[in-house]
């Protein structure tokens, strides 16, 4: 019927579609939703086939769930309204989304609120190019709190615009100063002067650039996101830069690969001052980082010099690794693990106590490390520190001892075997230093070389002791024996043999005389 969302007679089945509808515009249309508040339970906005579909929203959302932008299809708003969307919003490459250019007030500006995912895929764009505050018209100032200047010179260029950083002088026209928050900027990109020929004519100055406002539980910006500054017009009389507009971020958990600018536009070829550059900030409040982003927040070329670089603000929170854990110690080495944290851009392995182990920087993707040349019988305490954007976080520290060096032999073992009992000798460790010492003695007996089965053993924790007895052995058996050190958690070396012999037979008893 025409082209407007609240008009009955459009939809199949007819109904203009309500909270609990599942809503399509899979045609290509430009369509527009104005006056009352729409209501969807989930919106799609083109189709895989690539539809050219285009939806305007000049009202609010009402009630709003799921929201998919399909590739060649855009969402722009046309309103200052916060569009509240309780679900995700996906745009997929190829897709748009944007706002109406503004004039002489902020009356149109891109605020999005999503209870679920934001995410703006690769080769999908948010732009804004030149949609903030006006250029001049000629002899005339830019619109905005950071308006470039006009001028009432003849053959003269107006001043750049201004936002994040101030803009540059024209050669008539001043330049416009820096406005706006660094860390939630609300405000659209300043206008640039208008030039001058004469009374009455010169060359318009360059719009600034327009404003997103993001916010959403979990965010992934992988795509463009642009709002920069448009060039004054050049010639005789040229106009100053634009200033670069607004991107304002927050999300709980936020990852990204994208390119997000806020250029300030060029002033007129020889005459025009340049816009200044705009202003990023993207707040994480749980984890992530915007360290993979790219920025460009330079300021536009003018005719004396460029107008000054806007801001880039972020806050990134790295959850601290959890499960950090150290195993399989050996006597000079201890393996750690721990799990993967969201938003780490490395990890790095150090000693709590400042002591020596500390490993290289690791991978985002690594989580595992092995310290070596560690001393042996020592308790080592090491935590993981994950990085990103120069920012830290570090785990609960984990201490594990490693393990002592094992006993060696003599040339004499056993020094004492009889029917149920033996009693061997090994080389002793020292009480001192440490890594040469242990916590004591274990010593293993077993019928099976490989002392699988039943096995007896004796323990001392006198490091000095060099000599143990196993009891309760059976006789006239042969026993495999082996002995080893132990650590203060009673954690084992390797194991020495000390070789194998036979049980004494039990002793005849009761002997008597049956013939003389």
């Amino acid at each position: 019927t025409n082209s407007l969302w609240n008009t009955a007679t459009n939809w199949s089945p007819s109904g203009v579609p309500g909270r609990n509808d599942s809503v399509t515009i899979g045609i290509t249309a430009n369509v527009s939703a104005v006056g009352t508040a729409i209501n969807f339970s989930s919106l799609t906005v083109g189709s895989p086939a690539g539809l050219v579909t285009a939806l305007t929203l000049s009202t609010t959302v009402a009630s709003g769930g799921d929201v998919l932008i399909y590739g060649q299809s855009g969402l722009t708003l046309a309103t200052t309204y916060t569009i509240r969307i309780g679900g995700d919003l996906v745009l997929v490459k190829g897709s748009s989304l944007s706002h109406r250019n503004n004039a002489t007030l902020q009356n149109f500006a891109a605020i999005l609120d999503v209870t679920g995912l934001f995410e703006l895929r690769s080769g999908a764009t948010m732009t804004a190019v030149g949609r903030g505050f006006n250029g001049g018209a000629a002899n005339l100032a830019g619109a905005g709190p950071g308006d470039g200047g006009g001028t009432s010179l003849n053959n003269t260029g107006g001043g750049g615009g201004g936002h994040g950083g101030a803009g540059s002088a024209g050669t008539g026209g001043a330049a416009g100063a820096a406005n706006d928050s660094a860390t939630s900027p609300v405000l659209l990109g300043s206008g640039g002067g208008g030039g001058r020929i004469g009374a009455g004519t010169g060359r318009v100055g360059g719009s600034g650039g327009g404003l997103f406002r993001v916010t959403a539980q979990t965010m992934k910006i992988l795509g463009l996101i642009e709002v920069n500054g448009l060039d004054g017009i050049s010639g005789t009389g040229s106009g100053g830069g634009g200033a670069g507009g607004g991107v304002n971020l927050t999300a709980a958990v936020f990852s990204g690969t994208g390119t997000i600018t806020a250029r300030g536009g060029a002033g007129g070829e020889s005459l025009g001052g340049g816009g200044g550059g705009g202003r990023i900030a993207i707040d994480i409040t749980a984890s992530g980082s915007a360290c993979d982003l790219t920025y460009d927040v330079t300021g536009g070329t003018g005719t004396a010099a460029s107008g000054a670089d806007g801001t880039v603000s972020s806050t990134a929170t790295i959850v601290a690794p959890a499960a950090f854990t150290g195993l399989n110690a050996t006597t000079g080495t201890i393996h750690w693990t721990w799990s993967l944290t969201n938003g780490a851009g490395s990890y790095q392995i150090f000693s709590s106590t400042g002591g020596l182990g500390q490993s290289p920087v690791l991978s985002a993707q690594t989580s595992f490390y092995t310290t070596t040349d560690l001393p042996a019988n020592t308790t080592h305490a090491f935590l993981v520190r994950a990085l990103s954007c120069g920012q830290n976080t570090d785990s609960a520290s984990f201490a594990l001892s490693t393990l002592p060096k094992p006993p060696a032999t003599l040339a004499s073992t056993f020094l004492a075997v009889n029917a149920s009992s033996m009693t061997l000798a090994w080389a002793a460790l020292a009480a001192n230093p440490q890594e040469d010492s242990s916590e004591g003695y274990r010593l293993d007996a077993s019928t099976a070389p490989n002392f699988t089965g039943t096995v007896a053993s004796s323990v001392t924790p006198n490091v000095l002791l060099s000599t143990l007895t196993v009891s309760s052995l059976l006789p006239n058996t042969t026993y495999y024996f082996r002995t080893a050190a132990l650590n203060w958690a009673g954690a084992l070396s390797s194991f020495t043999a000390l070789g194998s012999t036979s049980t004494l037979t039990d002793a005849v008893s009761a002997a008597q005389f049956f013939g003389v």
